[in-house]
């Protein structure tokens, strides 16, 4: 069964740094490319004249150094929000797996766990739900007998 969800944030405590962490990679990654880009003919030039002050890639970097920092702000919000995106596909199904156990543990009947379309862990959550189904028929079947025996 398919069902919709606006809150993105299921699971803050998960989400944030894994969003975080993937801006920052997609920001590292961009400055390594930099780097590999521009430390060759630098290189090149340091070890054929000694002076870097001419080379065409520094002053190329001193003059558009606002948009290489624009850009890598930008690659930081575009990493963090595909990354909330996916990880929300994954925080939304263990926040209702969670839930359903939470509520078995209680002593309340668990709901079938259902999930959105285009959600992660469908099978994980399936499983979840035919235990949780196994254990209130064993519960049930327990309890019959139980009260059986005491009419006997």
């Amino acid at each position: 069964m398919s069902e919709k969800r606006s809150v993105t944030l299921i699971r803050p405590e998960i989400q944030w740094p894994l969003a975080i962490l993937t801006g920052f990679l997609a920001v590292e990654g961009m400055v390594f490319a930099l780097f590999v880009q521009v430390a060759a003919p630098l290189a090149n030039t340091l070890l054929h004249h000694g002076n870097l002050n001419d080379q065409p890639a520094i002053q190329s970097i001193k003059a558009s150094w606002q948009w290489l920092l624009a850009s890598g702000v930008f690659m930081f919000v575009l990493a963090a929000a595909i990354s909330l995106k996916l990880t929300h596909k994954i925080a939304g199904p263990v926040h209702r797996i969670e839930t359903a156990l939470n509520d078995r543990l209680n002593g309340r009947i668990a709901r079938p766990i259902r999930l959105r379309e285009g959600d992660r862990l469908d099978r994980l959550a399936e499983k979840v739900s035919l235990l949780l189904e196994k254990a209130e028929t064993i519960e049930s079947q327990s309890k019959a007998k139980a009260d059986n025996s005491r009419i006997s």
